[in-house]
């Protein structure tokens, strides 16, 4: 599956900081190795960022050229895609809405984990 720069670093974000949830060993261990793949396929942005700052000419804030930079950096992060290939899980396997703490993901934590979710739909 390929997702831009910042899909990935969403989906990161995400699995990073679930909040306490009971899921099964099985739905983890997909998790985290999803979150490696992504971790493997991941440019190092730094240096592409750093390198479009010394190209823009390192403008401070407010100089007129850094609002170029940074709409070159938004631009670069959107449109650069890698591919990664997730181990889905059922959204079932989520188990939303059931144990003790009622197993509590927001929408947004389930949108960015959609690429890894397989659905009645097929998706």
């Amino acid at each position: 599956m390929k997702l831009s720069l910042h899909e990935a670093a969403m989906f990161g974000q995400v699995l990073r900081s679930l909040p306490d949830v009971r899921l099964s060993a099985n739905v983890i261990k997909k998790m985290a190795d999803n979150l490696l793949a992504i971790d493997k396929a991941f440019p190092d942005v730094g240096v592409e960022h750093a390198r479009m700052f010394r190209e823009a000419g390192e403008p401070k804030e407010g100089d007129p050229s850094w609002k170029n930079f940074l709409e070159a950096k938004i631009k670069y992060d959107q449109d650069t895609k890698i591919d990664v290939e997730f181990k889905t899980i059922r959204y079932e396997e989520l188990n939303i809405g059931q144990g003790q703490n009622h197993n509590h993901l927001p929408p947004h934590a389930v949108a960015a984990l959609m690429p890894m979710i397989l659905t009645d739909e097929g998706q």
